[in-house]
């Protein structure tokens, strides 16, 4: 896949929180065969779902909130980042990468590739490095000098191509070190059941669907773990999440939004069992710009988006 096709104008033209809406939006419209179509105008008395899903006769059979666990600044900086295309010729694995922030996404990119290449020649792979914070530069499992001059604090090769280049998923640090799969049911829950998500899904006709997009740290980390084949047996005996009462189905996703593949990992669960989903791509003609009412809805003032499978 050719990861460097232009973005569209609208698109590389939103600010980073509604392009993970839209990004959402594009991979369930994918992964389902429905359209959504932006539902919360912003402002009034009743806080609406970010989509209404649409079945192929324009009938509303459900609605769809985005939610993100992602901290401000960190969203700054993945916004940079996800101009630049991560993916390196001379690796071999799929690198998750936490960095301080202070050092741009360009000069990290520019130089990360042979520090990463490195490790991988020296089969540091598959564990975080460094092992446990603040080993010395020449204490085994430590940090080398040209990546933490990078302002990296921690990387992990999680994942070997079987063919194609190597990649590198870059974000400013949040928690992590040893973890369980068991984050990624009780990141959805904190969502699932927060006030606020619970009232925008609650009272919905048919679907009534989660998208949660997991910040960098342990349950991101996990996320990526249980997406690969060799977990498969992790991933069917993973406890499911507790859905709250209407809500029937809730995604968990990792990535930066990016084009055309948005999601570097994907889970989905409707509550009895997780199953892992294909990555969908991108394509232009995905987005429709309207100028006022959908099926079932009052006629509005301003232009509303459309997203087809």
């Amino acid at each position: 896949m050719n990861m460097r096709q232009p973005v569209p104008a609208y698109f590389a033209g939103l600010p980073f929180a509604k392009r993970l809406e839209t990004a959402a939006a594009m991979v369930v419209a994918s992964c389902t065969d429905l359209t959504l179509q932006s539902l919360d105008p912003g402002g009034g008395s009743r806080q609406l779902p970010d989509w209404d899903m649409l079945d192929d006769q324009g009938k509303s059979v459900g609605v769809l909130e985005v939610t993100t666990t992602t901290v401000a600044e960190r969203a700054q900086f993945a916004a940079r980042a996800s101009s630049l295309s991560w993916e390196f010729g001379e690796l071999e694995w799929v690198w998750l990468v936490h960095v301080t922030g202070q050092v741009p996404p360009r000069e990290i990119h520019a130089q990360i590739s042979p520090a990463l290449r490195s490790l991988e020649r020296a089969g540091q792979t598959g564990e975080w490095i460094p092992r446990v914070p603040g080993l010395a530069e020449t204490d085994p499992g430590a940090l080398p000098r040209p990546l933490a001059d990078l302002g990296v604090r921690r990387v992990c090769a999680v994942h070997r191509r079987g063919g194609g280049p190597g990649s590198v998923l870059v974000a400013r640090a949040g928690p992590a070190g040893p973890f369980s799969v068991s984050t990624v049911p009780k990141a959805a829950e904190c969502e699932l059941w927060k006030p606020d998500n619970i009232a925008k899904l609650s009272g919905s006709t048919g679907r009534a669907e989660l998208f949660v997009w997991l910040d960098a740290g342990t349950a991101q980390a996990a996320l990526f773990t249980l997406i690969l084949p060799e977990f498969a047996r992790e991933l069917s005996s993973l406890r499911p999440p507790s859905l709250p009462a209407g809500v029937t189905n809730v995604w968990v996703a990792a990535g930066s939004a990016g084009w055309p593949q948005p999601v570097a990992a994907l889970l989905r669960s409707d509550g009895r069992a997780w199953s892992v989903t294909e990555l969908p791509a991108c394509r232009a003609a995905q987005i429709e710009i309207l100028d006022g009412t959908g099926p079932g809805q009052q006629t509005r003032s301003r232009s509303c988006l459309r997203v087809h499978p």
